[in-house]
Formats: structure tokens, C-alpha cells, sequence
């Protein structure tokens, strides 16, 4: 899946940074990097889902799933 097919599927993935009002001790880890190092070593996404929000303040932040599989 592109980069493009990802983020039409699950923009999510592609959060800068941390929902506001989370305790500073949270790390925020961009999902887009983990998909990026997953591909240097020849793993590609191949299925992706999004939880579905209640509160529109979820909006972009919301959970998501990646399946992914080396070719």
C-alpha cells in the first residue's frame, strides 16, 4: 500500500505529534515512522483499519491497525 492509499484509508497514521490533554509523561511515536522503518527492511503495509471516533476531538487521533508482510 501507498503512502497515499494509507492515508485516504487511515489519516491517523499520519498525526504529527499527541492528542492535547495527555499527561506529559506519554511518548508519542509517529506511526508513519514505524511504517517507514518497516519498509527499509522490506516489510510493506498490506491491510489497514481505523477505529470509528464518537468524540470529533478524536478526529485524526484515533486507534489504528496495520497489517504487514514481507514480499
Amino acid at each position: 500500500m501507498t503512502d497515499a492509499t494509507l492515508r485516504a484509508q487511515a489519516p491517523s497514521i499520519f498525526a504529527s505529534g499527541p492528542m492535547a490533554g495527555l499527561s506529559p509523561r506519554y511518548t508519542f511515536v509517529p506511526t508513519a515512522q514505524i511504517v517507514d522503518g518497516l519498509r527499509e527492511h522490506n516489510w510493506v503495509p498490506v491491510a489497514v483499519e481505523e477505529q470509528r471516533i464518537r468524540k470529533e476531538a478524536r478526529r485524526g487521533f484515533q486507534k489504528h491497525l496495520l497489517g504487514s508482510a514481507s514480499p
